[in-house]
């Protein structure tokens, strides 16, 4: 993501030293028994409004720039870089982490009604994988301004590319191929677009406090050293949902229960069930897992979903 010097920037912003997944009963065993975690392809987030976002800000910056006379040359890419800049294909895959281990909103919204979990992961376990593995391990961005800046300097980063290239090629040459090389640019930009629209949100969420990991182009029928597909299916409210599953180890970064001093934490959420009984229950799923019986939280939030 080196095509903003503000987004770099806040992507060495350092990270709390947890950061919380909020999930129901079933997809902790889940992530506890395979040692993965699954990131949503953008495209079907629970609100896709989110991806919009990013689009509606770069459609903001890209009328302005076309009434601007330093890119009266660029016009037509412009125009190709604004044309169907909110269905760009995506194949970016999101999973959703919040620096807040006892959130209502997030409760409300990823765990079920009679109760979940909010489990804690090392921030420098992910930073390190992400790095591994060629993902981003990012705060989200919620400033106005902020975001306005990013998508600007990423533009002009594609107007640079695009200039240089028109310099470096003779007038006949670039006349026959100027509009393939436009349509290149402006695919990359939208595929560009679509994965930083991962972490450019509304300010009305930032209450969430949200960091995302976020993959770079997963090809969908590609498979990993095993032989296995990278992209697997589950179902979703009308169709099926793309997913990928993120390794919370590996040879490099074995230890998910404790990276350096920062031990794995979990927070047990609002449930009909007696404190003792989830407690109990939490012991004995972490320690058949794991190995080890971590620390964990009860919720202080008197929400009752039941």
């Amino acid at each position: 993501m080196d095509r903003s010097s503000t987004l770099n920037s806040h992507i060495k912003e350092s990270p709390p030293t947890h950061v919380y997944h909020y999930t129901s009963p079933g997809g902790l065993i889940g992530i506890l028994k395979s040692k993965h975690i699954w990131a949503t392809n953008i495209r079907f987030l629970n609100d896709f409004k989110e991806l919009e976002e990013a689009s509606d800000v770069a459609s903001k910056v890209l009328n302005k720039m076309y009434k601007q006379k330093e890119y009266s040359k660029e016009k037509k890419l412009l125009n190709k870089m604004l044309k169907n800049i909110h269905i760009a294909a995506s194949r970016h895959y999101v999973c959703s982490f919040s620096e807040d281990p006892d959130s209502l909103s997030q409760w409300r919204a990823y765990s079920p009604h009679t109760g979940g979990y909010a489990l804690g992961i090392p921030s420098s376990q992910l930073t390190n994988l992400a790095t591994e593995t060629g993902w981003y391990f990012i705060k989200c961005i919620y400033n106005e301004s902020e975001k306005e800046t990013i998508i600007r300097e990423v533009i002009d980063s594609f107007i640079l590319e695009f200039r240089n290239q028109r310099k470096n090629r003779s007038y006949l040459i670039i006349e026959k191929n100027l509009d393939t090389f436009e349509t290149k640019i402006a695919l990359e930009f939208q595929s560009f677009l679509a994965q930083i629209g991962g972490i450019i949100k509304n300010k009305a969420f930032e209450e969430e406090r949200e960091w995302r990991l976020i993959s770079s182009v997963v090809i969908e029928n590609k498979k990993n050293e095993q032989d296995e597909y990278m992209i697997e299916f589950r179902e979703g409210i009308g169709y099926a949902i793309p997913y990928f599953k993120f390794p919370l180890v590996t040879e490099k970064n074995p230890n998910l229960t404790k990276y350096n001093d920062e031990i794995l934490r979990l927070t047990i959420g609002p449930t009909p069930q007696s404190k003792k009984e989830a407690s109990h229950a939490a012991q004995f799923l972490l320690h058949r897992y794991l190995g080890v019986t971590i620390g964990h939280e009860h919720s202080i939030i008197p929400y009752k979903g039941w």
